[in-house]
């Protein structure tokens, strides 16, 4: 099964201003997130993540609640893929 194979949850991570974003990006791909969509100019302080349905994502979300810079983390309940 590849990346995209693989049935994923969305979880959107909002920025503070002045975010160091690819300190975040790299400690959310440590945290175990799939794929990490860099912010839109229509959204430019959030990362759209693409989380496996079988990871915990209740630990994922609380610890990246903790990462400098990171102002709100939430699961975006209309993202679910198969």
């Amino acid at each position: 099964m590849t990346k995209h194979d693989e049935q994923t949850i969305g979880i959107n991570v909002g920025l503070k201003p002045g975010a160091d974003r690819s300190e975040i990006k790299h400690c959310l791909e440590s945290l175990g997130a799939k794929e990490i969509r860099d912010p839109s100019p229509e959204n430019p302080d959030l990362f759209r993540v693409r989380l496996p349905v079988s990871a915990d994502r209740t630990a994922f979300i609380e610890r990246a609640r903790k990462l400098n810079g990171v102002r709100y983390v939430e699961e975006d309940a209309f993202s679910f893929t198969s």
